[in-house]
């Protein structure tokens, strides 16, 4: 029976350790947004990737079962029953506004479930929450309605 075990690692990030039935998975979050897979065989030696930000997001959702399709990161959607996307777009002319000022919700019908903002996540932001330029919204939403999100914070 698989196991997974969870630690901190004080300044690099956080561990995730899997006990498989003959071997060893360990995945490590650096607090930069690398990841470093390590395969570690009952024999011989161990196996280590290093994978980009970007790079495990896609491994994330092909590993998930969800839809997928290369693009960068702006554009990394999952799709949910068909109809309704997950989708990552960065902000850069919306920096400096509030999610209450420009109105989200009301104008592309889109919902912010979280910003990525360097090494943090905040998820569930509020219509006080300020964008910064760079930020990163996770938002879901149907096609059309993350189009307009897109255009009203790229």
């Amino acid at each position: 029976m698989e196991e997974i075990f969870e630690s901190e690692l004080p300044g690099v990030g956080k561990k995730y350790t899997v006990r498989l039935e003959d071997a060893t998975l360990t995945v490590i979050l650096h607090e930069d947004g690398r990841r470093e897979l390590v395969y570690e065989p009952p024999e011989g030696e161990p196996v280590i990737l290093t994978l980009s930000d970007e790079l495990a997001r896609k491994l994330a959702l092909i590993l998930a079962g969800a839809y997928f399709t290369p693009a960068p990161l702006e554009a990394i959607g999952s799709v949910l029953s068909g109809r309704v996307r997950l989708e990552w777009v960065r902000t850069g002319s919306a920096a400096g506004r509030t999610l209450g000022e420009l109105d989200v919700r009301n104008r592309t019908g889109a919902s912010v479930i979280a910003v990525a903002r360097g090494d943090r996540v905040v998820p569930n932001p509020g219509a006080d929450f300020r964008l910064e330029q760079g930020d990163v919204l996770i938002a879901a939403g149907r096609e059309e309605e993350l189009r307009k999100l897109r255009e009203l914070v790229e």
